[in-house]
């Protein structure tokens, strides 16, 4: 009775030991991803997804004739552009932020990164304060 009462124990300890892991890894990789997305993007990285996005977007050729296909391809299109419309807006801002501020482009991403791992590290710390 005591042994299936502390192997019950042991099972529940360990689920939970995991899942409070894996909540930790998800918490992590959540803040990354927010804060890979609000980084700055290089002039390089704008033109090589802009390029992409173009050969995506084209790559209906054999759509034919047929009105909803000259339709679907045209809003593909346009959700391209807008998109690289909006990373260039982006890339634009930064480069006067660097220009204003005579700051290099190194610098900048150094302080992204610092204030990336800073965030990574508050959020870790209050995830642990709350399991």
């Amino acid at each position: 009775m005591f042994r299936s009462r502390s192997r019950a124990n042991i099972e529940l300890h360990t689920t939970i030991s995991t899942m409070r892991a894996e909540v930790q890894d998800l918490r992590e990789e959540n803040a990354r991803l927010r804060l890979d997305h609000q980084r700055p993007i290089a002039p390089a990285e704008t033109a090589d997804r802009l390029r992409q996005r173009v050969e995506e977007a084209t790559a209906f050729s054999d759509a034919g004739d047929d009105a909803w296909a000259a339709l679907t391809e045209a809003s593909v299109l346009r959700d391209a552009l807008l998109n690289v419309c909006q990373e260039l807006a982006v890339c634009a801002s930064t480069i006067e932020r660097q220009l204003v501020s005579m700051t290099p482009a190194p610098e900048i991403d150094r302080r992204a990164t610092d204030r990336r791992n800073r965030e990574i590290r508050l959020a870790s710390n209050e995830d642990s304060e709350v399991l």
